[in-house]
């Protein structure tokens, strides 16, 4: 949706946006102090979602060896809990982190598509598909563990990619943006000296932090209303896919 053309500032038609001659300073450099501030928010975030991911996991764990040692006790079979707990986890975890890997965090979806429709013919049919879909429910918290944690991995691996190369890069799109008022082709963006790789690196940097938005087939770019805000100039920014 675009915005009202009274809300747009007049451009000068000749200006080259691929030439950061008319980047100001100033203004490149509070961009990049903004894109500094939430990358150290993201960083925060990325701890606090690999430690509860751990925290989960040692739940999960947790609960497995009590069921086992309830179960050993049963059996009047004495180990000491520490042995149980690291037992389990030896077994649960790496299964657990393989599985997650192989479902693509897709588990409870793809399970549910599978569970019979309809209404069901018998008193036992419908406790069949009831503890068949609690089971799925209790696979599924039990894989939000490894799931959090290769959140996690992977966040601090783009994180660990980008340096002050990227994030200058960055401002300088963000700026070329925020100077044109509405999107525009990627492809005008690129300056002839940019690194295909380095300038691809500042793209999905700004994307994954909801700084720009992105047609499907990634050909047109436009800076969200998020960044309009973080910028503190909304009225100049046309999300236009």
């Amino acid at each position: 949706m675009a915005d009202h053309p009274a809300s747009r500032e007049a451009l000068p038609m000749d200006v080259d946006y691929r030439n950061p001659e008319h980047l100001t300073r100033g203004g490149k450099d509070r961009i990049v102090g903004q894109l500094q501030k939430h990358d150290t928010m993201a960083a925060g975030r990325t701890i606090l979602v690999l430690v509860a991911g751990a925290a989960w996991c040692a739940i999960v764990v947790s609960v497995v060896a009590g069921g086992v040692a309830a179960l050993l006790g049963h059996f009047e079979v004495r180990v000491p809990f520490i042995a149980i707990w690291g037992v389990t986890a030896t077994l649960v975890l790496p299964w657990a982190f393989w599985y997650e890997s192989r479902t693509a965090g897709r588990f409870y979806e793809d399970g549910a598509a599978g569970l019979p429709q309809g209404r069901a013919n018998s008193y036992g049919e419908w406790e069949l598909r009831t503890t068949e879909a609690s089971w799925l429910a209790y696979i599924e918290l039990a894989l939000s563990g490894p799931r959090w944690i290769m959140q996690g991995l992977g966040l601090r691996k783009k994180r660990d990619q980008v340096d002050r190369v990227i994030l200058n890069r960055a401002a300088d799109i963000v700026l070329q943006l925020q100077d044109l008022g509405e999107g525009t082709s990627v492809k005008k963006l690129a300056r002839p000296a940019d690194e295909e790789s380095a300038f691809r690196r500042a793209m999905d940097y700004l994307a994954d932090h909801d700084w720009v938005g992105r047609s499907k087939d990634r050909r047109r770019v436009w800076l969200t209303s998020l960044a309009a805000q973080r910028l503190g100039n909304a009225g100049r920014t046309v999300p236009s896919q």
